[in-house]
């Protein structure tokens, strides 16, 4: 995709990084056109597909540790998306595919808990989750606090 060109809604939805961060992506073409694919949100995707394959294949996993992977292995992109983001470094795509990939692990436990109708381990993803965006939140806040309209 050129600079100059409006980026399309699907350009948006796959790839939702400005042009010139087209080195965040993972490009494809196919039938002659360019897409590009998120590379955190592509490992996201394959993690939630691997826990519903695992758990269709007959895999299932403690509930400790069910309740520590949803705890801490979104930990490894939060980080790398947080010290990229203020500019500590730039993250390389195989590093945001793999936390990407733990992340999605995290969240295709969070709703296989709420498919298998374990509400009780569900409420506690849901917090986890909630703790991690509101830690996203305040560093948001941190880097680039509210403008006083006066």
């Amino acid at each position: 995709m050129k600079d100059e060109e409006e980026p399309s809604l699907l350009f948006l939805l796959l790839a939702h990084h400005e042009t010139k961060k087209l080195h965040r992506t993972i490009h494809i073409g196919f039938l002659g056109k360019d897409y590009y694919l998120c590379s955190r949100c592509t490992g996201k995707y394959f993690g939630v597909l691997a826990v519903f394959v695992s758990f269709l294949l007959g895999l299932h996993i403690p509930v400790w540790l069910h309740l520590l992977i949803m705890a801490l292995f979104p930990l490894p992109s939060t980080i790398d998306w947080m010290t990229q983001s203020i500019g500590m470094r730039e993250s390389k795509n195989w590093i945001r595919i793999l936390t990407g990939h733990m992340l999605g692990i995290a969240w295709g436990l969070l709703f296989l808990s709420l498919i298998r109708g374990m509400l009780y381990l569900f409420l506690y993803g849901v917090l986890i989750l909630a703790a991690y965006f509101a830690s996203i939140f305040i560093f948001i806040l941190k880097i680039k606090p509210l403008k006083n309209p006066t």
